[in-house]
């Protein structure tokens, strides 16, 4: 019936169910929001399925079939974006509460860090320290001094001047955060400095030693030796430093692995 909701509403007659009463086009118009064919309920389940869950489309379609929920793919797809949207204004409405928090707390440690694959928009959060609160989230085109320095501006607007900024060894969110926060006080990212030195000291040698797996032609016996570790590595009666070198056995075969995995690099 939920594709003929709107049908309903204006005629009061559903052609699957017949005719229906003032009573029942009245609740079909308390449970669903103008202009939608399902139920807000539907809509919530499938935004926590999308985006707390990481289910994929079809995965939720799925499910919903499941119960009795017959909808598209690409319904899902409108009705996930829905539900972020109304997410993103339920956060905005609760900036005085998540302030006052951050003020009885000793105020602001933000930390600043961009996401996104080479060549694409960037996702800039901006994250409360100590509570681990996300305070803002925007869609930037680059992670240049221009648009991180407009996030920043925005978001001081909100919670004022942190007492700390932590973030990556970016120029441009440095210079930024200078210009937006100039009384603030910077500090690298501990998991970023080592995440790039590494890529320093090691880059060449890591390079060397996977062309030398990669000739030795083994990488399809050593993807069967990762599964079989895999399969056994969380077995309870064994010694805990047995499992953990089997873990660190499979995390160095997946590296090898992922030249093969992710051609472009």
């Amino acid at each position: 019936m939920s594709g003929e909701i709107l049908f309903t509403i204006r005629f009061r007659y559903c052609k699957e169910h017949g005719s229906f009463d003032e009573s029942l086009v009245s609740l079909v118009n308390r449970i669903c929001p103008a202009g939608r064919n399902f139920d807000s309920k539907v809509m919530v389940a499938i935004g926590i399925l999308r985006w707390f869950f990481d289910y994929q489309r079809e995965e939720i379609r799925t499910i919903l079939l499941s119960r009795g929920i017959d909808i598209s793919t690409g319904e899902i797809s409108n009705l996930s974006e829905e539900f972020l949207l109304r997410f993103y204004v339920l956060h905005k409405r609760h900036i005085p509460q998540m302030k006052a928090l951050f003020e009885k707390r000793g105020d602001v440690r933000l930390h600043l860090d961009g996401t996104g694959e080479a060549g694409n928009e960037i996702v800039f959060m901006a994250k409360e320290g100590e509570t681990g609160i996300t305070m803002a989230a925007q869609i930037i085109p680059t992670e240049s001094k221009k648009y991180v320095k407009a996030f920043l501006q925005a978001l001081n607007s909100l919670y004022g001047t942190p007492i700390v900024v932590v973030r990556d060894m970016s120029k441009q969110i440095r210079e930024a955060v200078t210009v937006v926060f100039s009384e603030a006080p910077q500090q690298i990212c501990h998991y970023h400095f080592v995440n790039n030195q590494g890529k320093l000291i090691f880059k060449e040698k890591y390079a060397a030693f996977r062309k030398s797996i990669v000739e030795m032609r083994i990488l399809s016996q050593l993807k069967k030796l990762k599964e079989q570790i895999c399969a056994t590595v969380c077995l309870a009666s064994e010694n805990v430093l047995v499992v953990a070198e089997r873990k660190w056995v499979a995390l160095a075969i997946e590296h090898l692995l992922i030249i093969r995995e992710r051609s472009n690099g």
